[in-house]
């Protein structure tokens, strides 16, 4: 496998993987020599310049879509930083580095679901308000038909004319029609969007 990397336009341009532990720096380095002589004697965290022994991985999780494919390294409690990527402009060399980092690591796959968006929770807002104009629309459609004036003066005046017009020209059966309809398809959405996040990946633990 290809140990060292140099590239650049990536979050990790520099990465060395070696026997026991892989460095990295957020800066160029053209030559392995060079990074081996900018990482002599100093720290494993320092200024944009890291070193990580793979006995302090916890977790990794590739991300294989990304716009440069990833692999996401999460560090075990208690160490200064806790999460790094290492990105790469070839989809061969991210799979590589990706089998070589479980087997020097002896983490196990297991597959999750992923974090995904939150989009559906919009719909879900959506759908609780079809829900309360869609009541408040057919409340005032019964009120119309068993002859109550309905008050419509105070906070939002103009919102609640609205409502009590529609309801007026709908009627309480057409009302409860537009009522149902709403909710279901605003939760249809809902589910849609809902399933669409929950995506399952590996990763390795």
């Amino acid at each position: 496998m290809k140990t060292f990397f140099a590239e650049k336009g990536l979050v990790t341009p520099t990465k060395l993987f070696r026997e026991t532990d892989v460095i990295f720096a957020e800066k160029l380095y053209s030559t392995e020599e060079s990074v081996l002589e900018e990482f002599e004697g100093q720290p494993k965290f320092r200024d944009h310049h890291f070193r990580i022994d793979y006995t302090d991985i916890n977790e990794i999780i590739p991300h294989p879509n990304f716009d440069n494919p990833s692999i996401q390294i999460n560090l075990k409690k208690g160490l200064e930083y806790a999460t790094f990527y290492f990105d790469f402009t070839a989809h061969n060399e991210y799979t590589d580095v990706l089998n070589y980092l479980v087997a020097k690591t002896k983490l196990q796959a297991v597959t999750q679901k992923a974090k995904g968006s939150l989009a559906w929770t919009k719909n879900l807002l959506y759908a609780m308000f079809a829900g309360i104009f869609g009541g408040l629309i057919y409340n005032a459609a019964k009120a119309h038909e068993a002859g109550e004036v309905i008050d419509v003066s105070g906070r939002r005046s103009g919102i609640k004319r609205l409502l009590v017009s529609i309801g007026e020209s709908l009627g309480s059966t057409l009302s409860l029609v537009l009522w149902v309809v709403l909710v279901l398809v605003f939760l249809y959405l809902t589910y849609n969007a809902y399933k669409k996040s929950a995506v399952m990946q590996t990763v390795y633990k």
